[in-house]
């Protein structure tokens, strides 16, 4: 018998908590005479039944804390800023691209043969030579050549890139398939 009225003092302070909280929270929302002001939505909390304290302590959350801005009135909505809606798609339908007309008769990859003036220098690597041609470019030229052209030297050379070609030296190898100082 003890224990069955131990559970009903236990339900009744749980639902007496319940409706001092409930009576606080529904006090919080009103104007005027409010929780704190002993006027209609004042709920006594704490010790006695008939204390009358505040609801909510000073600096324990007031309006600041229920998402009220200073200054506002208790139970006027804060307001949130306006999201931007995103700019409209362009009006403009994409361009349309004409069919291709094929592949090219003939190749374009292709180098061609030409003829190169410029002067002799060591290249990057040691063992390599190098061709600066008059209009900047830069070559590397095959070792065949080494003995017979001077590093310094000025020259005009026949030849045609090939940078399919492998070489240790930095650049596009020159096949050269002729060769003959400038003046």
């Amino acid at each position: 018998m003890g224990a069955v009225r131990r559970k009903v003092r236990v339900r009744a302070a749980a639902v007496a908590g319940l409706v001092l909280l409930g009576g606080a929270v529904a006090g919080c929302g009103e104007q005027g005479g409010g929780a704190q002001g002993g006027g209609p939505g004042a709920v006594p909390t704490g010790g006695a039944l008939g204390a009358s304290t505040p609801a909510t302590p000073p600096g324990d959350g007031g309006p600041a804390a229920t998402g009220t801005p200073a200054g506002t009135p208790a139970g006027t909505p804060a307001t949130t800023p306006t999201p931007t809606p995103p700019p409209p798609l362009s009006s403009t339908s994409p361009p349309v691209l004409a069919r291709p007309s094929g592949p090219p008769k003939a190749p374009t990859d292709v180098p061609t043969a030409r003829t190169i003036t410029g002067t002799v220098r060591e290249g990057v690597e040691p063992g390599c030579l190098e061709l600066v041609a008059d209009d900047g470019g830069s070559w590397v030229l095959p070792e065949r050549l080494r003995g017979a052209v001077e590093v310094g030297a000025r020259v005009r050379v026949q030849g045609t890139p090939s940078p399919q070609l492998v070489s240790p030296c930095a650049g596009t190898v020159l096949s050269v398939s002729s060769w003959a100082p400038a003046g």
